[in-house]
């Protein structure tokens, strides 16, 4: 008869010990359930979502919510700021609002290197935050560029492609799935 408290630890899954000497190593060891403390229940942890790496366009697009969205927002309120006395207060709710939509990218991309469970949702909310307000800026006078006269079509045409392609990734791609499933 086997040992009373090897069987009681085997029966509430919480025993580590082998079963049979012979098995492999890596089949031999009892199913185990954990129950977090969200109530989710995983089955050997093996499964959990994160396991794969964060590599290739993933890794890409979090760099440009990371680290480009941030850049290009402090270099052009640098000049934006220069000409706030003379442009007023559309000019101040533009960069408030630009500021507030680098944020929202920041968080996405946060949430992405971290593996939340909605950052793919987050980013996605980031990218139309970012068309939309690119096309404002490109669209208005409100914001001072250096764009020739005519040339603000071309702009929202390659940023509408843009964006679109990186949308068109987060609904498409098998790495985003298996990464965030």
């Amino acid at each position: 008869m086997p040992d009373d408290r090897r069987l009681h630890t085997a029966a509430r899954g919480l025993g580590r010990e082998a079963f049979d000497g012979r098995a492999a190593l890596r089949r031999q060891w009892p199913l185990r359930i954990d129950v977090w403390t969200n109530r989710i229940a995983v089955v050997d942890k093996k499964e959990v979502h994160g396991d794969y790496p964060m590599k290739g366009w993933l890794l890409v697009l979090c760099v440009w919510l990371l680290v480009w969205q941030p850049l290009n927002l402090a270099l052009t309120m640098s000049s934006a700021l220069a000409s706030l006395a003379v442009r007023g207060a559309p000019l101040a709710i533009a960069i408030v609002v630009r500021t507030i939509v680098a944020a929202v990218g920041i968080a996405a991309g946060l949430a992405l290197v971290s593996r939340q469970p909605a950052a793919v949702t987050l980013a996605k909310v980031a990218l139309i935050l970012s068309a939309a307000m690119d096309v404002i800026v490109y669209s208005t006078r409100y914001f001072p560029s250096n764009r020739y006269p005519g040339d603000a079509p071309i702009y929202i045409a390659a940023t509408t492609v843009y964006h679109a392609a990186w949308l068109a990734y987060l609904f498409r791609s098998t790495r985003v799935r298996q990464t965030f499933r």
